[in-house]
């Protein structure tokens, strides 16, 4: 298959991500998968599984050798009859920039990408399929603004064999996080978010401008360093403080010291992360008049000044008190959240799941959704 063909088939047009597909979101520890459907009364949650893996994905490890993986995805596929699957890319499989070019046609712009592709990715174009997301035009000059998103072609390919060897078809890929912000920022919402995503071993850090992903970081903090201060810190096995890291979390109350110094010590670091993206995000944007000095944060909620509020996704958002530690840490709004954003009102209906166990959804939901949301 020819780079535009490959291109053409998993990049596709509108008209295929209107089809009903569900959407697969496969972390280091387990896999997400979710179906949304069309009704008269809008959009449902037709179906979404989460299955542990008990091997986990090992860095740099071949998808198509772990067995427990195959068997998973084979049994989701069984189970839900499903056919066509949006598959999300871990965020360090791939590459992001923006880029501003001349603007013109599709092709037009697609060709002078290309001219710059090699610039700003460390992949020949031969090796990289990649799309772009158009983020405002400068009227005056004629400019366009673009992110692009670059993944290499030996990526795909492993996940086309993958998931054809398990009976589904892919239809589309999004890199992670641009998969979530789908599902958690309201379309037509051109603000400026900060998403901090935990998975199992790691964060990412983006930031959403115009609808955009234009910034990404991964590093290397997730859910299981906080259990892991838990059970150090609190001297209890892990079952123990996975559950009170949920029941108590950074509360104060009597008796829940050790836990909480355990989760906040842990937490600060990850602060210090995010501390650092959005110093470097304000600096290249000129964000000036609204910054801290000292902190290079925002010192009000005004979007003006880089980041209008930080969106905290994965389950561990759920964790009492994290939320008001990150807002009282980094002067700025937080919120959890809401993974059901485009696809229905808690006004209307009440999910089938409960929310502490929808926020390990936010990707795949974003995948899941039908290309009009």
């Amino acid at each position: 298959m020819s780079y535009l063909d490959t291109l053409n088939k998993y990049f596709p047009t509108s008209h295929y991500l209107e089809m009903s597909h569900a959407g697969f979101d496969i972390s280091s520890s387990a896999v997400h998968m979710a179906e949304i459907i069309r009704t008269a009364r809008g959009l449902k949650l037709k179906c979404c599984t989460e299955e542990k893996l008990e091997s986990p994905i090992l860095p740099n490890e071949s998808l198509l050798s772990n067995k427990n993986l195959i068997d998973i995805l084979k049994k989701i596929q069984k189970k839900y009859k499903l056919k066509f699957v949006e598959i999300s890319i871990p965020e360090e499989k791939a590459y992001l920039f923006t880029i501003e070019v001349v603007d013109g046609t599709k092709e037009e712009i697609r060709n002078r990408i290309e001219m710059h592709l090699e610039e700003n990715v460390p992949l020949s174009l031969d090796d990289a399929i990649f799309d772009y997301h158009r983020i405002k035009k400068n009227e005056s000059t004629g400019m366009q603004f673009l992110a692009v998103s670059v993944v290499p072609v030996v990526v795909i390919n492993e996940y086309i064999e993958l998931f054809e060897s398990c009976g589904m078809f892919p239809i589309s890929f999004l890199i992670e996080n641009q998969a979530l912000s789908r599902a958690i920022i309201k379309k037509g919402d051109r603000e400026n978010y900060f998403i901090v995503n935990i998975s199992h071993k790691s964060t990412v850090l983006s930031v959403v401008n115009d609808e955009a992903v234009q910034f990404t970081s991964t590093i290397a903090i997730g859910s299981e360093d906080f259990t892991n201060a838990i059970m150090k810190g609190a001297s209890l096995d892990e079952d123990a403080a996975v559950s009170i890291k949920f029941e108590k979390g950074f509360s104060r109350d009597i008796g829940n010291e050790a836990v909480s110094n355990a989760l906040m010590s842990t937490a600060n670091l990850l602060v210090e992360e995010i501390r650092k993206v959005f110093i470097y995000w304000n600096s290249i944007n000129n964000f000036k008049s609204n910054v801290d000095a000292v902190s290079g944060l925002p010192n009000n909620g005004n979007s003006s000044a880089g980041v209008k509020k930080i969106l905290i996704a994965g389950k561990e958002a759920g964790v009492v008190g994290f939320r008001d530690f990150l807002a009282i840490s980094l002067k700025t709004p937080v919120e959890v959240a809401n993974v059901w954003t485009n696809i229905l009102s808690f006004e209307n209906e009440i999910p089938e799941i409960s929310m502490r166990e929808s926020l390990g959804y936010g990707t795949a939901f974003g995948l899941a959704l039908l290309k009009d949301q």
